[in-house]
């Protein structure tokens, strides 16, 4: 059912398996034990934002894309670096002390830990191998998300006077829809979601959530074969 929206569909397993630990913990038994985050160079700085803005080519910001969705479902990732494949498990983004932002990772052919600097690296792609983190997963964003309060029109108004429900505020919907056609204005309401084609950086404006991607061209004019856009930010 989730198809249409991830770039990929992590194996029902990776659920399945932990389903155990949910339920105890949803029972109010002891919660599973998170692992320490990886201990990096003084002056490392964890970048975890919801919406990255990095000074890097947008390309590069779709392949962070990448490595965050499957470091949220503990998928392992196929990186493309300096051109050689790596396959690994993804742990944390930083900043170090010199400006250079680097990816913390776990090489599972070398079975040791790694760090990338992103600005080598050529591709990644999500794979259908689950991990079990040896350190914390700081690549996915914390705390609450802000969402702006709504308007609702109370009861009121729509029976008579009768019920306090909501708040009133401003005026009818017909009434904005006539003073917007008297100015000339179609202002919409509502959020505005911004995709990112994962193939040339491209972005859309969709007032719907939904990453399909119609044909397009390249900023430089080229036919683009990217179908798959990722959303990288939310406008109010």
């Amino acid at each position: 059912m989730l198809r249409h929206q991830l770039p990929a569909l992590p194996p029902v397993e990776s659920f399945w398996d932990v389903l155990s630990e949910f339920f105890a913990w949803l029972e109010g038994g002891i919660a599973p034990e998170i692992p320490a985050s990886y201990v990096g160079a003084p002056g490392e700085r964890v970048l975890r934002e919801r919406t990255l803005r990095l000074p890097v080519r947008p390309v590069l910001q779709a392949h962070l894309e990448v490595i965050r969705f499957a470091a949220a479902n503990r998928l392992c990732v196929d990186l493309d670096y300096q051109g050689g494949t790596r396959r690994i498990e993804p742990y944390s983004l930083r900043r170090t002390r010199d400006e250079n932002i680097i990816l913390h990772a776990w090489n599972v052919d070398k079975n040791e830990h790694r760090s990338y600097r992103v600005d080598r690296i050529q591709g990644a792609r999500s794979t259908s191998q689950i991990f079990t983190p040896r350190y914390a997963v700081e690549l996915t964003p914390s705390g609450p998300v802000s969402i702006l309060p709504t308007e609702r029109r109370s009861s009121s108004s729509s029976r008579g006077g009768h019920g306090t429900l909501g708040i009133v505020s401003g005026p009818s919907p017909r009434k904005r829809s006539t003073r917007s056609s008297t100015f000339g204005s179609s202002r919409s309401t509502g959020p505005t979601y911004i995709y990112q084609c994962g193939i040339c950086g491209k972005k859309f404006r969709r007032k719907k959530q939904s990453n399909r991607l119609n044909k397009h061209k390249t900023p430089d004019g080229r036919p683009c074969s990217g179908r798959t856009g990722y959303l990288v930010d939310t406008k109010y």
